[in-house]
């Protein structure tokens, strides 16, 4: 009994994947799990921030209100201690990521 193989039809957008080796593919499998695992490390510093901010601005806006603070001094004070979080850890991701990417050109540039 014979089976037919039916032909694998790649669409006309899709560009055709041919390596020559394992490694090849090995290394194209492992660069985009590399940027794609970046990305979804970048989004989660980023929850971590915003979550911090709101955690300190409903803790200022708690003691606040614990000292009796007028209610235009509470959001004042909320909203500027949440604004310099968010500010700050931006900040600091944003110098994280630069510092980083600083270091692999370095790297690359001793290895020549």
């Amino acid at each position: 009994m014979s089976v037919m193989r039916q032909k694998s039809i790649v669409h006309p957008d899709q560009l055709p994947l041919r390596f020559d080796s394992r490694a090849d593919l090995d290394r194209l499998v492992e660069q985009r799990a590399a940027e794609r695992l970046e990305a979804d490390a970048f989004l989660w510093r980023l929850r971590i921030i915003s979550i911090e901010s709101l955690l300190l601005a409903g803790l200022v806006a708690g003691l606040a209100l614990a000292a009796r603070q007028p209610s235009e001094t509470i959001v004042r004070a909320a909203t500027l201690a949440g604004a310099a979080c968010f500010a700050a850890g931006m900040l600091a991701l944003g110098l994280t990521a630069g510092i980083a990417r600083l270091v692999d050109r370095i790297r690359q540039w001793r290895c020549k």
